[in-house]
């Protein structure tokens, strides 16, 4: 089971632009596989690849000022 702190995950960078190759652990502490990897696309996303779960994760960046501009109008 994952814990705070626990180091869930490393990159490492390639020749590719906007690419690089990822260490992952699952839950477990185990090594998901070489074939992971991860790609930043239009320098606000970070999309996370597991191609043998068939899956991704893509975390998207936020703008502090919009959210910020949000609570201001909410108020």
């Amino acid at each position: 089971m994952w814990n705070a702190c626990m180091i869930k995950g490393r990159l490492t960078s390639t020749r590719f632009l906007d690419h690089y190759l990822m260490q992952w652990f699952d839950a477990a502490g185990n090594d998901a596989g070489p074939e992971c990897s991860a790609d930043i696309q239009n320098q606000a996303i970070l999309q996370l690849n597991f191609p043998l779960h068939h899956s991704r994760i893509r975390f998207a960046r936020s703008d502090n000022r919009l959210l910020q501009s949000a609570e201001k109008q909410s108020k």
